[in-house]
């Protein structure tokens, strides 16, 4: 997986603003839609899927982030 383009850090809050429970899932994530984008641009593929393979990411990632956030507010720890 490609590291996070240097024009796209400023798009990364800074650790210190998030719950230590999320910098993992986070980092991950950031990285998971570079490599999107640069795959999709690399291809010169169409809007339509364009929209699915973003669709697809971001839903992973929701079922993730919804657990994390869930432990987080109950005061218990996910990782």
């Amino acid at each position: 997986m490609p590291d996070i383009p240097q024009n796209c850090l400023h798009l990364i809050p800074s650790e210190s603003a998030l719950p230590p429970e999320l910098h993992d899932s986070v980092r991950r994530h950031h990285k998971h839609l570079t490599a999107l984008a640069i795959s999709l641009r690399a291809a010169g593929v169409d809007e339509a899927i364009v929209e699915m393979s973003v669709w697809q990411l971001t839903e992973s990632y929701r079922v993730e982030l919804t657990a994390a956030m869930q432990a987080i507010v109950q005061g218990k720890s996910h990782a």
